[in-house]
Protein backbone atom coordinates (compact mmCIF):
# COMPACT_ATOMS: atom_id res chain seq x y z
CA UNK A 1 0.00 0.00 0.00
CA UNK A 2 1.18 3.57 -0.86
CA UNK A 3 0.60 6.26 1.81
CA UNK A 4 0.36 9.56 0.27
CA UNK A 5 0.81 12.66 2.84
CA UNK A 6 -1.24 15.78 1.49
CA UNK A 7 -2.69 19.46 2.57
CA UNK A 8 -6.78 19.18 2.71
CA UNK A 9 -7.38 21.04 -0.44
CA UNK A 10 -5.36 17.97 -2.72
CA UNK A 11 -7.08 15.36 -0.61
CA UNK A 12 -10.51 16.50 -1.72
CA UNK A 13 -9.67 17.12 -4.84
CA UNK A 14 -8.41 13.72 -5.36
CA UNK A 15 -11.31 12.02 -3.64
CA UNK A 16 -13.53 14.07 -5.38
CA UNK A 17 -12.05 12.87 -8.94
CA UNK A 18 -11.51 9.30 -8.29
CA UNK A 19 -14.09 7.49 -6.20
CA UNK A 20 -16.17 6.63 -9.37
CA UNK A 21 -14.23 6.39 -12.05
CA UNK A 22 -14.04 3.20 -12.74
CA UNK A 23 -9.91 2.94 -14.18
CA UNK A 24 -8.83 3.88 -10.95
CA UNK A 25 -7.61 2.11 -7.90
CA UNK A 26 -8.82 1.84 -4.37
CA UNK A 27 -7.89 4.06 -1.72
CA UNK A 28 -8.23 4.95 2.07
CA UNK A 29 -8.10 8.19 3.12
CA UNK A 30 -6.96 9.50 7.00
CA UNK A 31 -8.35 12.86 7.28
CA UNK A 32 -7.11 15.06 10.36
CA UNK A 33 -8.96 18.34 10.72
CA UNK A 34 -9.18 21.18 13.29
CA UNK A 35 -12.48 20.62 14.79
CA UNK A 36 -14.70 18.50 15.84
CA UNK A 37 -17.19 16.06 13.94
CA UNK A 38 -19.74 18.41 14.50
CA UNK A 39 -18.38 21.56 13.10
CA UNK A 40 -15.78 20.04 10.49
CA UNK A 41 -16.25 21.43 6.93
CA UNK A 42 -15.98 17.91 5.50
CA UNK A 43 -16.46 14.45 6.73
CA UNK A 44 -14.88 11.81 4.49
CA UNK A 45 -16.85 8.24 4.28
CA UNK A 46 -16.52 4.94 1.86
CA UNK A 47 -18.05 5.08 -1.48
CA UNK A 48 -16.41 3.83 -5.03
CA UNK A 49 -13.34 3.28 -4.90
CA UNK A 50 -12.68 4.84 -1.93
CA UNK A 51 -13.19 1.78 0.43
CA UNK A 52 -12.54 3.46 3.89
CA UNK A 53 -12.56 6.64 5.56
CA UNK A 54 -11.34 7.95 9.10
CA UNK A 55 -12.36 11.25 10.01
CA UNK A 56 -10.46 12.64 13.11
CA UNK A 57 -9.25 15.79 14.62
CA UNK A 58 -6.85 17.48 16.93
CA UNK A 59 -4.28 19.86 16.57
CA UNK A 60 -1.13 20.44 15.34
CA UNK A 61 0.47 20.70 18.91
CA UNK A 62 3.00 18.85 21.09
CA UNK A 63 2.22 20.18 24.43
CA UNK A 64 -1.07 19.51 26.96
CA UNK A 65 -0.02 23.50 27.97
CA UNK A 66 -1.35 24.46 24.29
CA UNK A 67 -4.48 23.20 24.71
CA UNK A 68 -5.89 25.66 27.42
CA UNK A 69 -5.57 28.36 25.06
CA UNK A 70 -8.76 27.94 22.65
CA UNK A 71 -12.00 25.73 23.08
CA UNK A 72 -10.84 24.16 19.85
CA UNK A 73 -7.06 23.13 20.69
CA UNK A 74 -6.76 19.36 21.26
CA UNK A 75 -3.76 17.28 21.62
CA UNK A 76 -3.58 13.79 19.60
CA UNK A 77 -5.11 11.32 22.40
CA UNK A 78 -3.62 7.30 22.47
CA UNK A 79 -7.76 7.18 21.42
CA UNK A 80 -6.75 8.76 17.98
CA UNK A 81 -3.68 6.78 18.07
CA UNK A 82 -5.70 3.66 18.43
CA UNK A 83 -8.28 4.56 15.61
CA UNK A 84 -5.57 4.90 13.30
CA UNK A 85 -4.45 1.47 14.49
CA UNK A 86 -7.66 0.13 13.78
CA UNK A 87 -8.25 2.14 10.61
CA UNK A 88 -4.31 0.31 9.27
CA UNK A 89 -5.58 -3.16 10.64
CA UNK A 90 -9.51 -2.75 8.58
CA UNK A 91 -7.65 -1.29 5.41
CA UNK A 92 -5.07 -3.93 5.24
CA UNK A 93 -8.18 -6.71 5.25
CA UNK A 94 -9.62 -4.47 2.09
CA UNK A 95 -6.14 -4.58 0.13
CA UNK A 96 -6.29 -0.92 -0.64
CA UNK A 97 -3.79 0.36 -2.74
CA UNK A 98 -3.65 3.68 -1.79
CA UNK A 99 -3.79 5.59 1.50
CA UNK A 100 -4.48 9.39 1.42
CA UNK A 101 -3.47 11.09 4.49
CA UNK A 102 -4.15 14.39 4.89
CA UNK A 103 -4.06 17.82 7.37
CA UNK A 104 -4.49 21.21 6.84
CA UNK A 105 -0.57 21.97 5.23
CA UNK A 106 -0.18 18.44 4.98
CA UNK A 107 3.42 18.83 6.42
CA UNK A 108 3.09 17.93 10.22
CA UNK A 109 0.27 15.87 11.41
CA UNK A 110 -0.29 13.65 8.67
CA UNK A 111 3.46 13.17 7.98
CA UNK A 112 4.16 12.21 11.47
CA UNK A 113 0.96 9.74 10.89
CA UNK A 114 2.65 8.38 7.64
CA UNK A 115 5.74 7.93 8.91
CA UNK A 116 4.57 6.25 12.35
CA UNK A 117 2.71 3.75 9.56
CA UNK A 118 5.37 3.24 7.77
CA UNK A 119 7.73 2.55 10.33
CA UNK A 120 5.19 -0.08 11.48
CA UNK A 121 4.56 -1.84 8.04
CA UNK A 122 8.05 -1.43 6.13
CA UNK A 123 10.44 -0.42 8.73
CA UNK A 124 11.26 2.43 7.08
CA UNK A 125 10.28 6.02 7.94
CA UNK A 126 12.91 8.54 5.84
CA UNK A 127 10.58 9.46 3.38
CA UNK A 128 8.69 11.03 5.54
CA UNK A 129 11.45 12.80 7.49
CA UNK A 130 12.74 14.97 4.53
CA UNK A 131 12.89 18.24 3.50
CA UNK A 132 9.14 18.34 2.08
CA UNK A 133 7.85 17.21 5.60
CA UNK A 134 8.12 18.61 9.20
CA UNK A 135 6.47 15.40 11.40
CA UNK A 136 5.29 16.51 14.52
CA UNK A 137 6.83 14.43 17.01
CA UNK A 138 4.20 14.26 19.52
CA UNK A 139 1.34 12.50 16.52
CA UNK A 140 4.45 10.52 15.93
CA UNK A 141 5.48 8.73 18.97
CA UNK A 142 1.42 8.52 20.33
CA UNK A 143 0.66 6.74 16.98
CA UNK A 144 3.94 4.57 17.12
CA UNK A 145 3.49 3.27 20.92
CA UNK A 146 -0.35 2.47 19.17
CA UNK A 147 1.60 0.41 16.38
CA UNK A 148 3.35 -1.10 18.81
CA UNK A 149 6.26 0.28 19.36
CA UNK A 150 7.05 1.06 22.93
CA UNK A 151 11.00 2.50 22.75
CA UNK A 152 8.98 5.88 22.58
CA UNK A 153 10.02 8.59 24.56
CA UNK A 154 7.58 8.86 27.58
CA UNK A 155 7.38 12.69 27.92
CA UNK A 156 5.83 12.11 24.55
Amino acid sequence: MKIKVTNYGIAFDYVYNHSGYSKNKSFAIISIQEYPEDIMGVQYKAGGFCKAALNLWFSDIDSPKSENKEKYIKLITDDDAKKIKEFVDYIKTLKVEKLIIHCHAGISRSAAVAAAISRAETGDDKEFFSERYFPNMKVYYTVLRALGYDNTPLEQ
